[in-house]
């Protein structure tokens, strides 16, 4: 029984390892880009100069 719960701690940890990369290189870095995208569209600052009129 003792095998088994160090084979799920190693698992867990693993698993929470591999996420933490995924993270670090593809999901944060694609966040960023879109919001980048997303500020510089001319249509938005189209947008906010008629909201302030």
């Amino acid at each position: 029984m003792t095998g088994f719960g160090i084979a799920i701690f190693f698992f867990i940890l693993f698993m929470a390892f591999w996420v933490l990369i995924f993270l670090a290189t593809v999901a944060i870095p694609y966040w960023v880009t879109l919001g980048a995208f997303d500020m510089l569209r001319p249509k938005k600052v189209l947008e906010e100069d008629k909201d302030e009129e």
